[in-house]
């Protein structure tokens, strides 16, 4: 199990001097949402996993299981009414692995940066860049599980 600590943006401008160096298309259904966890499988290019995550808003723990492509396909169905689509562009910027996702369907044009850290500490030293925009990490509308519920995007 691990634990990851991201802060969140809504992107503002993405600066032309950075270059992405991944590129991936994503789909993610969820199987069950609850008041403390989510329970959700994700195809990420050719990868497929099956997620367990606490709902906590910023440090959150998190169990990841690769599947094979047919198990994904089986629940995929599960998943009606509670999925999301997006392409996630990954750039290194300074020390942090920045993520954009860039979502589509009843969402699209809806940018949302992730900066990923090491620690607590760290995401909480963190000085946004002035590019990022306002800040969602603590907005649940921005959290992908909502997201995959609502049918409009959540207003900046």
């Amino acid at each position: 199990m691990s634990k990851e600590f991201e802060r969140k943006f809504v992107l503002k401008e993405w600066p032309e001097a950075i270059h992405f160096s991944k590129r991936i298309s994503i789909r993610q259904g969820y199987l069950a949402i609850d008041g403390h966890n989510e329970v959700r499988i994700r195809e990420a290019g050719h990868v497929y996993m099956f997620t367990v995550k606490s709902l906590e808003m910023q440090g959150r723990e998190e169990v990841d299981i690769t599947i094979d492509r047919n198990r994904f396909h089986q629940l995929w169905s599960m998943t009606d009414h509670r999925r999301i689509r997006k392409v996630r562009h990954i750039a290194n910027v300074e020390a942090h692995i920045i993520e954009l996702d860039e979502f589509l369907d009843q969402h699209e044009g809806l940018r949302i940066v992730e900066v990923e850290f090491p620690d607590e500490s760290a995401a909480a030293a963190f000085e946004p860049y002035e590019w990022l925009g306002k800040e969602v990490t603590h907005d649940p509308a921005f959290k992908n599980r909502n997201l995959a519920l609502s049918l409009e995007s959540p207003a900046v």
